[in-house]
């Protein structure tokens, strides 16, 4: 169920789909996109609910077990996270230079104090179980559909020690062992491995299989530009579902 809203939402259109198991991925993709998660999240655990999609998290009488998921997208209306700006193209990068790079830097503002390993651990875990709705980002032939632990994209780096959000994926075990079999080369095209100096949120990542995103930094996900070079690799997605079946 949803609250009433100017425009009607995909699970008032359609909301059969939401109860069926064949249509999870759909109705998956369409929660994501949803303004109203975090109240849906809020609603399933006040109302108990025992079956469907609610706010990307499929439930089958086991909402004890999906609870700490919605707990944490709920929470997410109490949060506030910069807005998500497209990726920037060179000529966007070029034309943001000050002319004066070492008068922009004695006028700029102090250095924000960093925060602490832990609460800066516990902001990704929380963007990235929202984002991920507590299921796998990679998706191989030997995916079991849940969130095990943190894969990074930088090179020597765990997933629970990036910066942000974007630096990680939520994987699967068994997923995760395919990723660091993986040819390397095939990692970086298919975006789950990145090198400096390049910016993992600005770096498409072929999510779930599926279609080319960029991981922001923040609980949503922004579908890349197709136009985008990176983006014109899908077909390396069998080389990793091979890699599964071998592995």
């Amino acid at each position: 169920m949803t609250p009433s809203t100017a425009a009607a939402l995909a699970c008032q259109s359609d909301p059969e789909r939401w109860f069926t198991p064949a249509s999870r991925s759909d109705a998956l993709e369409l929660c994501l996109q949803c303004p109203r998660r975090s109240w849906c999240a809020a609603e399933a655990l006040s109302s108990r609910a025992s079956y469907g999609m609610w706010a990307g998290i499929w439930i089958d009488n086991n909402l004890a077990d999906v609870a700490p998921y919605l707990h944490t997208i709920a929470d997410l209306a109490d949060q506030t996270f910069a807005p998500r700006e497209p990726a920037p193209t060179a000529l966007t990068l070029v034309a943001a230079l000050p002319e004066n790079p070492a008068a922009a830097l004695k006028a700029g503002p102090p250095l924000a104090v960093a925060t602490t390993d832990e609460s800066r651990r516990k902001t990704v875990m929380t963007i990235i179980m929202a984002r991920s709705s507590g299921h796998c980002e990679v998706m191989t032939r030997q995916c079991r559909y849940t969130l095990d632990t943190l894969g990074s994209r930088i090179p020597e780096r765990s997933g629970w020690d990036v910066a942000d959000a974007s630096a990680a994926y939520a994987a699967c075990r068994p997923c995760l062992e395919v990723m660091k079999t993986t040819d390397p080369r095939l990692a970086r095209r298919l975006g789950f491995v990145v090198d400096a100096p390049r910016r993992p949120g600005f770096v498409p990542l072929y999510w779930r299989q599926a279609r080319w995103v960029y991981l922001d930094g923040s609980p949503t996900i922004q579908n890349a530009h197709p136009t985008d070079p990176t983006c014109q690799h899908s077909e390396l997605a069998a080389a990793i579902e091979a890699l599964a079946r071998t592995s």
